[in-house]
């Protein structure tokens, strides 16, 4: 991708695989938009994840971070050709996974670095080039390298995997799990911060108690988007009360680090408490003015579905309206807003609205099929 850093040792650490494998990878090292650094553990070589891939139910190989041999190109060629542009990538990449003639290697170094455009929507493209080049300057620094393995966190990726391996009904195999992620895990030399943040994501995916320090590494390194611009609210929500009371969460969000994420999160368990007061509002509504442009509607829209949640449908639907001449028209990130609006103009019976919306849905859905 061309908004992607390629570290000095990509070519000459993925190059050599290929004497032996026709498609290797590197695990993706994800920037996120706060500086954090995403990293993961996984074997995307394994065949349980490489069968994952294929059927659309997992995917963390990011083309980045991969290099593959030109008859292996060859032999997915249909792959690329036969697929409608956004889908191109996705599809080469189902089509390695799928081909049982291709020898396939992970590699457990970080070869490059992934600044994801769909969580950067709409930030100029000043900013972003100016993103890009503080990070170049940070590989002057001796042993870049350890530096960004110091500096990563494991949470973010873990918490994908873990939550694909559990819907695919995985997450109970011992041994396949040591295969898939223990084993990197062994070899990464984790700090004690970067355990106990993956130890955290294991418990949460069992329905186990999460002690608060460990509860409050999670929420803070979870909160905020990071593969796309809307903000994770619902996932959050869904694990952690899916072993702990509402009001424990509540608690664990007063000790973290104030920021937009986390004002959000609390903001939403309020809201399944039906608790909001004009306090509430106030604040959350001080928290939007401080975004900057690319991340207010998303934070806004997620606002509305809290409102939404509290069966305050018109306060929700005052501030829809609003929303509607921000909504960024054209992409997909469009139709979380559009779902929203349909359910709030049928439950307020606006007719005509939830009709317009219902239709400019389905219309957009089968542009981006």
């Amino acid at each position: 991708d061309d908004d992607d850093l390629l570290l000095p040792w990509h070519v000459e650490t993925l190059g050599p695989a290929l004497d032996e494998a026709d498609f290797v990878c590197t695990p993706p090292a994800s920037i996120q938009t706060d500086g954090r650094i995403a990293l993961s553990l996984e074997d995307a070589s394994h065949p349980a994840l490489r069968r994952m891939l294929a059927d659309d139910k997992y995917k963390n190989v990011f083309d980045t971070h991969i290099a593959h041999r030109k008859s292996g190109y060859f032999s997915n060629r249909a792959n690329w050709e036969n697929t409608p542009d956004r889908r191109a990538v996705s599809s080469m990449l189902k089509g390695f996974a799928e081909n049982r003639n291709i020898r396939w290697t992970n590699l457990q170094r970080i070869t490059a670095l992934s600044f994801h455009g769909a969580a950067r929507t709409g930030i100029p493209a000043r900013k972003r080039t100016a993103e890009i080049e503080r990070w170049i300057s940070h590989l002057d620094r001796p042993n870049p390298e350890a530096m960004l393995r110091r500096r990563g966190s494991y949470v973010f990726h873990t918490m994908r995997l873990f939550q694909a391996l559990r819907k695919a009904g995985l997450f109970t195999d011992d041994a396949l799990l040591a295969e898939i992620f223990g084993n990197n895990r062994n070899k990464a030399e984790l700090t004690s911060s970067q355990s106990r943040g993956v130890d955290a994501v294991g418990a949460l995916i069992r329905r186990e108690p999460v002690p608060q320090k460990a509860g409050r590494q999670l929420i803070e390194e979870l909160a905020d988007a990071r593969l796309g611009p809307l903000f994770p609210v619902n996932t959050i929500l869904n694990l952690f009360l899916g072993s702990m009371k509402r009001s424990q969460v509540l608690a664990f969000t007063e000790v973290c680090t104030p920021g937009p994420g986390i004002s959000l999160l609390r903001f939403h368990l309020l809201a399944g408490q039906k608790r909001i007061r004009p306090a509430d509002i106030r604040l959350i509504d001080l928290e939007a003015k401080t975004l900057p442009d690319w991340r207010r509607f998303y934070f806004r829209l997620s606002v509305v579905e809290a409102l939404e949640k509290a069966e305050r449908p018109e306060d929700a639907w005052v501030r829809c309206e609003k929303m509607l001449k921000t909504m960024p028209e054209g992409t997909h990130h469009a139709l979380p807003y559009l779902h929203v609006r349909e359910r709030l103009a049928f439950a307020l019976e606006h007719m005509a609205e939830a009709q317009n919306a219902r239709a400019v849905r389905e219309t957009l859905e089968k542009t981006l099929a």
